[in-house]
């Protein structure tokens, strides 16, 4: 039976651990210490059309790497309390290219690369993954900038009219 092989290198700069929750193979790395990179072969038979690791950052994600046998590349990330849309995820499928996916959970935004192609001369691919962390800082919004303006304002009137009643009372 004919195989594909795909080598697989995962970076984790996450800040926490990466746990592998689900994988349709076994040899997937079931864990990923923070601030580290692994490497790890999947050899699947080629009637099989993907793979699909689930990872567990910290307590707060799920990231998925989905790809397919023919060079197509997914990446998405789930809070953890919500279940995994594969919709979403096979929607997101992405031929020899990179696939980026963005999400906030509490102070941090995480960003997943994922990138797929063909080994030249062999029947196989290579699968870079990437997750980091960076601190994140909301924006104001619209009604947040109309709040902090009424509050000042509420202030302002408040000031006056005591320099008023001062004036008026002494």
């Amino acid at each position: 039976m004919a195989t594909i092989t795909t080598e697989c290198t995962i970076t984790n700069d996450a800040g926490h651990n990466l746990v592998l929750s689900s994988s349709n193979y076994e040899t997937a790395a079931e864990t990923i210490k923070k601030a580290e990179t692994t490497t790890f072969t999947l050899t699947m038979p080629a009637i099989y059309l993907n793979a699909a690791p689930v990872y567990e950052v910290g307590s707060s994600l799920r990231w998925i790497i989905f790809w397919t046998t023919d060079n197509q590349v997914s990446t998405k990330m789930f809070k953890i309390n919500d279940p995994p849309d594969w919709k979403k995820v096979a929607n997101n499928l992405i031929s020899h290219h990179k696939s980026e996916d963005r999400l906030i959970s509490g102070d941090f935004q995480y960003t997943a690369l994922a990138s797929i192609e063909s080994q030249p001369n062999s029947n196989g691919q290579v699968l870079t993954a990437n997750i980091y962390a960076t601190a994140h800082k909301p924006r104001p919004t619209l009604p947040m900038v109309i709040r902090m303006g009424t509050i000042f304002i509420f202030f302002y009137i408040l000031i006056i009219l005591q320099s008023k009643y001062d004036e008026i009372y002494k």
